[in-house]
């Protein structure tokens, strides 16, 4: 595996570890899924569904890591903070 990838990987399961605060276990589980399927974009476009869907509130130190993710993915990681904006704690 590409060591970008293996970053990426490391990176969503880190912030798999700080939804488990505001996210359920089957919400969770979702996101999992898709990596491991190696699924990274959908995974992260996952957990922003998710928080916007079901109203989630997250701290800044998880939409820190959602844009650090969508830059090393190579992402639009200024379109992610103006979405994840409004559900800061």
């Amino acid at each position: 595996m590409d060591i970008k990838y293996k970053e990426i990987e490391s990176k969503l399961f880190e912030l798999i570890d700080m939804l488990k605060t505001c996210f359920t276990q089957t919400e969770l589980d979702e996101v999992i899924e898709f990596i491991k399927y190696n699924e990274y974009g959908l995974a992260l476009d996952t957990v922003i569904d998710i928080i916007i869907e079901e109203d989630k509130s997250i701290n800044n130190d998880i939409l820190n890591m959602m844009i650090k993710l969508s830059d090393i993915m190579n992402l639009d990681s200024e379109s992610i903070n103006k979405k994840m904006i409004a559900y800061i704690l």
